[in-house]
Formats: C-alpha cells, sequence, structure tokens
C-alpha cells in the first residue's frame, strides 16, 4: 500500500491499496467511515456521500497483465500524485486509488483520512465441474487457461482452488497466472496429483443442491489449513485425508457407514466405540456467522435445538460454533 500527500498545502492525499489476488469479478460497493459512496463513471468523482464532489475513485480487478492505477483527471481533480508511474501496475492484484481533497477551510476530512470499506464480488477460480476434460464435466473451464476460470460462489470449490494456489507473473509463454508455472503467492500450492479432486466435487454438488455460498477473506498471513477448514465448513464438510492426498468429507448428505473385518483385524482385545457418551455429546448449538446485513462483522443467532434431543438428554447442553465464511443465517 502507499500514501502520499501533496499539491502545495498538502491538501490532496492519495491511497493506492490492494484488495485481493485477482482477478475478481467486480468491486460492488464503497463507504467512507461507513457511509455509502458512489462515483461519476467518467471523471471517477464522488457524487453521493459525505464528500461529494472532494473524493475521487478509480479501481482494478486484478488482471494479468494490468495497466497502472492512474491519479484522477478532470475539473477539481488536481495534480497526479508524485512518485507513482505507469510502472506501479500490481499485475493480479485487485486494487484502488482513493484520493481525497480538502477544502479551503479544511473542514472537510479535519486532517484525517476516511476509513474505506470495499464490498467486492471475489476471485474467479478452476471449477472442475465446467471443464470437459474431468471425468463428469461439461464446459470450456480449464485448470492452466485462467481465462476460461469461472466466478466462485461456493465453498468447496473454493476450497480446492486455495489448495492449488493463487499464482502470478509470466509463464514464460506469454500467459500470466498458470498454476505451476508461475510464482505461487497464496494458498497451498499443492500439485493436482495430491489432491482427491472428486472429494471436493462431491461437497461442491451437496452445498449447490442446498443452496449453500461462501464469503471469505483469507490472507496469506492465516494458517492454510485452518483457511481450508472454513472454505469447506461453508459446504457442510470438514478436511481429510486419503491416500495421502488433500480431501474432504460433507456432512450435508447422509453417508453409508461401511467397515470390513477380517481376522487380523480382531485378533487381541477389541473395544468399539458407536458413539459419545451423554455426558460428552451437545444438542444445542449456538451459531455465529458472517453477517453482510452487519457490515460483515460475526453476529450471534439464536440456539439452535430440538426438544426431543434435550428430553433424551435430561437438559440442554449447549456449544458455541462459528462460521466464518457463512454469509446467510439460514445457512449457518
Amino acid at each position: 500500500n502507499f500514501r502520499v500527500a501533496y499539491d502545495a498545502t498538502n491538501r490532496y492525499q492519495s491511497l493506492f491499496c490492494t484488495v485481493s489476488a485477482g482477478p475478481i469479478k467486480s468491486f460492488v460497493s464503497f463507504a467512507a467511515d461507513e457511509t455509502i459512496t458512489t462515483f461519476d463513471g467518467t471523471l471517477n468523482k464522488s457524487i453521493t456521500g459525505d464528500h461529494v464532489g472532494f473524493m475521487w475513485l478509480l479501481t482494478k480487478l486484478g488482471t494479468q497483465p494490468q495497466t497502472a492505477l492512474t491519479s484522477p483527471t478532470g475539473p477539481g481533480a488536481g495534480i497526479p500524485a508524485p512518485e507513482w508511474g505507469v510502472n506501479h501496475k500490481l499485475n493480479g492484484l485487485a486494487s484502488y486509488a482513493l484520493t481525497m481533497f480538502e477544502n479551503s477551510k479544511l473542514t472537510e476530512y479535519q486532517g484525517g483520512v476516511v476509513k474505506p470499506l470495499h464490498i467486492i464480488e471475489g476471485v474467479y477460480g478452476w471449477d472442475p465441474r465446467l471443464d470437459s476434460t474431468y471425468p463428469g464435466g461439461s464446459g470450456s473451464c480449464r485448470l492452466l487457461t485462467p481465462s476460461t476460470w469461472v466466478w466462485i460462489e461456493e465453498g468447496a470449490i473454493a476450497a480446492l482452488n486455495w489448495c492449488i494456489g493463487r499464482w502470478a507473473g509470466d509463464s514464460g509463454s506469454g500467459t500470466y497466472g498458470v498454476p505451476y508455472a508461475c510464482s505461487l503467492i497464496g494458498g497451498i500450492g499443492s500439485s493436482l496429483d495430491g489432491i482427491d479432486v472428486a472429494s471436493f466435487v462431491n461437497a461442491a454438488n451437496v452445498a449447490d443442491a442446498n443452496g449453500w455460498k461462501v464469503a471469505a477473506y483469507p490472507s496469506t498471513k492465516d494458517d492454510k489449513y485452518a483457511v481450508l477448514t472454513n472454505l469447506l465448513q461453508a459446504s457442510g464438510a470438514v478436511p481429510a485425508r486419503k491416500a495421502g492426498k488433500i480431501s474432504c468429507v460433507t456432512h450435508g448428505e447422509e453417508q453409508a457407514s461401511v467397515v470390513s473385518v477380517t481376522a487380523a483385524d480382531t485378533a487381541g482385545p477389541v473395544e468399539v466405540s458407536l458413539g459419545q457418551s451423554r455426558l460428552e455429546r451437545f444438542n444445542t448449538v449456538l451459531p455465529r456467522f458472517w453477517s453482510e446485513d452487519h457490515r460483515w462483522e460475526m453476529v450471534q443467532l439464536a440456539p439452535i435445538t430440538d426438544t426431543d434431543w434435550t428430553t433424551e438428554d435430561g437438559g440442554k447442553r449447549s456449544r458455541g460454533i462459528d462460521y466464518p465464511t457463512v454469509p446467510d443465517a439460514d445457512q449457518a
């Protein structure tokens, strides 16, 4: 991120910032100090909000390659921001330039800068179900051709792409952001052979049947396994390991419980546990989810339980569960 003050009296402040790896689908809305602000489509100058005519916003979706963000132009836009030019391209990074202009009375921003809040429709990625080269797939989406990727709305497909990783730079053949041919900038970066792709596809199909979506903002600073867990949680699934591969198991549909027992398995003492004891199991959940209606804060919902469960258990036993990538109360 880059911030610069300029003009003779430093009345202009420009912020050049990244919001996500790209490409993303769109910048949906912008709020300055929690006030929704919209901008003219030609001059990029604010036309609603608390700073009409004194603020400009330009955005880039994070395509590769990508031209640099520029300073605003047009009447009242002042001079270009210094120390920022055409070589600051931010390839593969969704980004924005926010410029603020202080009025002659120094009352527009009162010596500070606004707190920006962007709502975005996030990244594109590979969906095997839309790839005719994948068994059972149908469509033109290809893992090694980022220009064919689709917008990700569902948690298991987001988790699959997190396993593959986000890649940036020139592959050497004039293509950009190609997995395994460029530089890894986020995610796990596993080879496709190291991923049980079919399990993610199954979890995604179950989630789609239930209408479950994902809303997430993982960071390269976050624990990679924790991100994987949270993305899968939005699809009613959990991480697993299958034959040494990254896999997952969905809890959104009934699973057949099958086990093969041989003589070797019964040599010696055998202990079988068919479930938790009454004292260990819980029957009431106190869920929190990531609420768009509350400016993307974690919001507590009412307890979820069933009288049959509490009657059988002899009372309520509660547990709080966070759903940090679930954007809908009913889904939580």
